[in-house]
């Protein structure tokens, strides 16, 4: 009886569906496989007192998004800025994420960078220190200032030294 029991706990714990939601696979995670799927892109670019989230949906070979942005103790409330709907050229934000795929993997004090979501999957990015997320950011707003080349949102900021 007791090796019965053994063998059912066994049986059990072996039988435990697998889990999804990280994926290695970029091209096939991040674009839509289909014409009416759709890809969202959600950048918590957050440094410091400056909150910003930045979220992007892109379908049918388009991009729309918003930013939402807040200073601690200047804004009352988060600032919406919405983006106009742009034709959307996969090789930019992909090379983006292929450049960082080592930021997959959520070590010791990671905060979350950007979240990848499709119907069924879904992929993070990480970042460890302002350092490390400010380079990432800089080259995120380089990615978008070619999709959005008047959007001063996506300027980074020049620091001059004297």
């Amino acid at each position: 009886m007791k090796y019965l029991m053994l063998l059912l706990i066994f049986i059990l714990i072996s039988c435990k569906p697998k889990a999804t939601g990280k994926r290695t696979d970029f091209n096939e995670t991040q674009n839509p496989t289909n014409e009416n799927e759709l890809v969202k892109y959600r950048f918590n670019i957050t440094m410091e007192w400056a909150t910003r989230i930045d979220e992007f949906v892109v379908v049918e070979n388009t991009i729309t998004g918003h930013i939402q942005r807040k200073v601690e103790e200047i804004d009352d409330d988060f600032t919406v800025i919405k983006l106009q709907k742009k034709k959307y050229l996969e090789s930019s934000l992909t090379t983006l994420i292929k450049n960082n795929r080592q930021r997959i993997e959520k070590k010791k004090n990671a905060r979350e960078l950007l979240k990848i979501i499709k119907t069924d999957d879904t992929i993070s990015l990480y970042s460890y220190g302002l350092s490390d997320k400010s380079k990432f950011i800089k080259e995120y707003f380089a990615v978008m200032k070619t999709i959005y080349p008047n959007n001063h949102s996506f300027e980074y900021p020049k620091i001059i030294i004297d």
